[in-house]
Protein backbone atom coordinates (compact mmCIF):
# COMPACT_ATOMS: atom_id res chain seq x y z
CA UNK A 1 0.00 0.00 0.00
CA UNK A 2 2.73 2.40 0.54
CA UNK A 3 4.54 1.87 -2.75
CA UNK A 4 1.07 2.47 -4.16
CA UNK A 5 0.78 5.98 -2.06
CA UNK A 6 4.03 7.11 -3.72
CA UNK A 7 3.56 6.12 -6.97
CA UNK A 8 0.62 8.53 -7.17
CA UNK A 9 2.28 11.16 -4.91
CA UNK A 10 5.02 11.47 -6.72
CA UNK A 11 4.09 12.98 -10.21
CA UNK A 12 1.72 15.32 -8.39
CA UNK A 13 4.50 18.37 -8.42
CA UNK A 14 5.41 17.78 -12.08
CA UNK A 15 1.39 18.26 -12.59
CA UNK A 16 2.03 21.18 -10.34
CA UNK A 17 4.53 22.77 -12.08
CA UNK A 18 2.90 21.93 -15.02
CA UNK A 19 -0.41 24.02 -14.48
CA UNK A 20 1.01 26.78 -13.21
CA UNK A 21 4.20 27.62 -14.09
CA UNK A 22 3.60 26.71 -17.59
CA UNK A 23 6.12 24.65 -18.19
CA UNK A 24 6.86 21.88 -21.40
CA UNK A 25 5.45 18.54 -20.54
CA UNK A 26 8.29 17.52 -21.95
CA UNK A 27 10.95 19.66 -19.66
CA UNK A 28 8.96 18.51 -17.01
CA UNK A 29 9.47 14.58 -17.82
CA UNK A 30 13.17 15.76 -18.68
CA UNK A 31 13.97 17.04 -15.00
CA UNK A 32 11.67 14.46 -13.34
CA UNK A 33 13.74 11.61 -15.21
CA UNK A 34 17.32 13.74 -14.29
CA UNK A 35 16.23 13.54 -10.59
CA UNK A 36 14.85 10.20 -10.39
CA UNK A 37 18.28 8.87 -11.81
CA UNK A 38 20.16 11.10 -9.32
CA UNK A 39 17.96 9.62 -6.87
CA UNK A 40 18.71 6.39 -7.69
CA UNK A 41 22.74 6.72 -7.45
CA UNK A 42 22.38 8.37 -3.77
CA UNK A 43 20.28 5.19 -3.04
CA UNK A 44 22.97 3.49 -4.44
CA UNK A 45 25.74 5.27 -2.86
CA UNK A 46 23.73 4.55 0.48
CA UNK A 47 23.56 0.95 0.41
CA UNK A 48 26.94 0.64 -0.78
CA UNK A 49 28.03 2.12 2.42
CA UNK A 50 25.67 0.23 4.37
CA UNK A 51 26.85 -3.03 2.97
CA UNK A 52 29.94 -3.11 2.43
CA UNK A 53 31.90 -1.98 5.16
CA UNK A 54 33.92 -5.23 5.15
CA UNK A 55 34.85 -8.07 3.36
CA UNK A 56 30.99 -9.91 3.23
CA UNK A 57 29.18 -6.55 2.34
CA UNK A 58 29.24 -7.36 -1.24
CA UNK A 59 27.54 -10.24 -0.85
CA UNK A 60 25.22 -9.06 1.54
CA UNK A 61 24.00 -6.78 -1.09
CA UNK A 62 23.40 -8.89 -3.71
CA UNK A 63 21.05 -10.86 -0.91
CA UNK A 64 19.36 -7.76 -0.35
CA UNK A 65 18.95 -7.00 -4.02
CA UNK A 66 17.55 -10.73 -4.53
CA UNK A 67 15.24 -10.64 -1.51
CA UNK A 68 13.35 -7.11 -1.98
CA UNK A 69 13.98 -6.15 -5.74
CA UNK A 70 14.36 -8.83 -7.70
CA UNK A 71 12.31 -11.86 -6.31
CA UNK A 72 8.86 -9.64 -5.96
CA UNK A 73 9.07 -9.21 -9.78
CA UNK A 74 9.66 -13.17 -10.52
CA UNK A 75 7.18 -14.42 -8.16
CA UNK A 76 4.88 -11.58 -10.17
CA UNK A 77 5.95 -12.96 -13.55
CA UNK A 78 5.07 -16.47 -12.37
CA UNK A 79 1.91 -15.58 -10.86
CA UNK A 80 1.18 -14.19 -14.60
CA UNK A 81 1.96 -16.94 -16.29
CA UNK A 82 0.35 -19.25 -13.91
CA UNK A 83 -2.97 -17.39 -14.32
CA UNK A 84 -2.63 -17.06 -18.34
CA UNK A 85 -2.52 -21.19 -18.31
CA UNK A 86 -5.37 -20.87 -16.10
CA UNK A 87 -7.35 -18.57 -18.57
CA UNK A 88 -6.34 -20.52 -21.55
CA UNK A 89 -7.47 -23.99 -19.65
CA UNK A 90 -10.88 -22.22 -18.70
CA UNK A 91 -11.72 -20.96 -21.92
Amino acid sequence: IYYMTQAGIRPFPFALFVVYFDLSLQLTIIIGLILAFFAKILMLYKWLKLFCNNLYGGLLLIVYFCALEIMPCLMLYQGVIQLNDYLIIKF
